[in-house]
Formats: structure tokens, sequence, C-alpha cells
């Protein structure tokens, strides 16, 4: 399993100043950008460089429901880590972790999160069985260096390893993962977020 993993390992208010698409095939509020070339730029927590890149480098839209791959570079590798999501109007599920199927798709982030929301995740990845346990907590103000959003944290747990490891995300609308603290503690804060662009 990856280190930075922005899924898998893994289980987003309006930010000032900052406009971004909402797919059409979501209901607002959405809290996974998803248009092809949106990008976020994140710094290791209390540094200024760049540490991880995330892009939306494929779409796919078929019956309301679309499919993304989002793409990682990391220092100096170049996209290291494709990851497969389906978003509908129930939520987001992953699909695929290093070109690895999910099953069955876990369900990282419902459409309209909300404090208090918890679900659980059972799913097989490479021939591994996970049980992941997903909580929202309530909205908080969160500075990085973007900017200052509204966003909810987000936590998954995966329960069936001594000690469980656990995932938390800061996710605000139109925006996306604003910040994250991985399975080593870890954190990342978002220096840049790049909007994509919709297809006419």
């Amino acid at each position: 399993m990856r280190r930075v993993a922005v899924g898998l390992l893994v289980c987003v208010a309006v930010a000032a100043g900052v406009a971004a698409p909402v797919p059409k095939d979501l209901a607002p509020p959405t809290y996974f950008p998803s248009a092809l070339g949106t990008k976020w730029e994140y710094a290791h927590d209390g540094e200024k460089d760049v540490a991880l890149e995330v892009e939306v480098t494929k779409v796919e839209v078929e019956d309301g429901v679309r499919t993304i791959l989002l793409e990682q570079t990391a220092g100096p590798k170049v996209r290291d880590y494709p990851e497969g999501y389906r978003l509908g109007r129930d939520g987001v599920h992953m699909l695929t972790a290093i070109n690895k199927d999910i099953t069955p798709p876990r369900l990282d982030l419902r459409a309209k999160p909300k404090a208090d929301d918890e679900w659980d995740g059972p799913h097989d990845w490479s021939g591994i069985n996970y049980t992941c346990n997903t909580k929202v907590g309530g909205a908080e103000k969160v500075t990085v260096p973007a900017g200052t959003f509204t966003a909810l944290p987000h936590t998954q747990s995966y329960t069936n390893f001594q000690p469980p490891k656990a995932w938390t995300a800061w996710h605000a609308a139109g925006v996306g993962r604003v910040k994250f603290v991985n399975y080593e503690g870890q954190g990342y804060v978002l220096l840049k977020f790049t909007p994509g662009k919709e297809k006419k």
C-alpha cells in the first residue's frame, strides 16, 4: 500500500475568490469536483513546496453517472497512483486503485454528506478483504495556504487492522479535499486548486 494514496488506504463552503464548475449530473453541493483537468496541489503541513499533485485526467458520463480517473504525481514520480471513481446521485464510489478493482466499489462520500453520517464499506482489493468505516463530522473553518474554507471532516478507518488505521480529510463544497492526514500521521494542506472545464 502507498503512503499518500488519495483513495485506497483513504478511505469537499465555498472558498473566497474560488469558483468551481458544478457537474450537472450531481446535485449541489458537490464535495468532489470532477471536471476534466481539475487539479489540486498539496504541501506537507507547515511547508510551502508542492509535495503532491492530483489531477482528473479522464471523464466519461453516461446516464447521469460519471466515471473519472484521478492520477497523482508525488515528488519526482509521474502518475504513480491512478484511482478510478464513479460519481452518481448517491455519492462517490471508489472503483479502482493502481488499476486493480475494488469489489464491491467502496462508498467514499455521500452526495450530500452531513454531520454524524456513518457507514461501513467492506470490500476486497488485490485479494485482501478490508472493513472500512466512514464517519462525517460537523463543519469546521479550515485555513490552508489556498484560503479559508468551511469544510466537513471525513474519517475512514480500517477496523480489521491492528491497530486500526485511520485517515481524515476535510472537504469543502466546490473545491474538494483542502486538508488531510494520512495513515502515517502526515498532514497535507491545499496550496492551489485549479477548476477543470466541463464539456458543453
